[in-house]
């Protein structure tokens, strides 16, 4: 289950989210909310029509990543993970790992950043808008070779990928 929890997690080390917290702070605020950190293009509205999601579920967490677009056709994908709250992974531990990915990612072009919290999981929001990517983002997220002439991904491709990684898509 690791493994598939790993291969769908390729978008999430473009973010640098490859590290996840393992060592619990004694001070947990089970009740307290994070105000949205994002990068400077946050609140662009999602591109297109959701046209697919998958998950993936490991352990404590859960990811879904949703892909938007119009026409068959990718534009966007936001990745959502959710790192569950346990008595060995506390809201501190996991804020400021995710803090640290933020910031080392903040001036990255077509990446949006979010980290939330509620009373059992610390959320991470990452949105990709692929026509805004380098060549190398879009490597590691292994969809390169998959854009059409005009630089558009279809449908079909990017959930292979996802597939392939063990994601279930609806």
């Amino acid at each position: 289950m690791k493994k598939i929890f790993l291969g769908l997690m390729a978008l999430a080390l473009i973010a640098g989210c490859s590290t996840k917290p393992t060592e619990p702070t004694p001070t947990a605020t089970p009740n307290a909310t994070v105000t949205p950190e994002t990068t400077p293009n946050a609140n662009q509205p999602a591109t297109g029509d959701v046209l697919l999601a998958c998950e993936t579920v490991s352990d404590n967490d859960t990811i879904v990543v949703t892909l938007n677009g119009t026409d068959g056709m990718v534009t966007e994908i936001t990745q959502e993970v959710r790192y569950g709250l346990t008595a060995d992974r506390d809201a501190e531990t996991i804020k400021k790992s995710l803090e640290a990915d933020k910031e080392a990612n903040k001036n990255i072009e077509g990446v949006t950043f979010v980290v939330e919290e509620t009373d059992a999981a610390i959320i991470q929001k990452v949105t990709y808008q692929l026509d805004k990517l380098d060549a190398d983002m879009i490597a590691n997220a292994g969809l390169e070779g998959l854009a059409n002439a005009d630089g558009k991904y279809a449908l079909a491709d990017v959930q292979k990928v996802f597939e392939t990684s063990g994601a279930t898509c609806k």
